[in-house]
């Protein structure tokens, strides 16, 4: 799961993949009883939470005259998307 946050002119907002990624497991656990055995059926994390700067997808979009979709958006788009962000972000690692 790839994130933009905004965060409010005069706050901090909850802006760390690994907080991000604990929050969502509790509630998807909360409604599907199922999702906490999938660690053990896949043998693969789930749920991976990395943040990209705010913009990064619009910026995309622009360049492409296309929208992506929000879920399960195509492979070429994901990897162009995490090519802008890490140039938006000096080179980075995105995780």
């Amino acid at each position: 799961m790839y994130l933009e946050i905004k965060h409010p002119n005069h706050g901090h907002g909850l802006d760390h993949p690994e907080l991000i990624k604990d929050t969502l497991e509790i509630y998807f656990r909360y409604i599907d009883q199922d999702y906490k055995s999938l660690r053990k059926m896949l043998g693969i994390d789930p749920l991976q939470v990395s943040i990209i700067p705010l913009g990064t997808i619009k910026k995309y979009e622009d360049s492409v005259n296309h929208q992506v979709y929000r879920v399960n958006p195509n492979f070429f788009d994901v990897t162009e998307i995490l090519k802008l962000a890490s140039l938006t972000q000096g080179g980075d690692d995105l995780r």
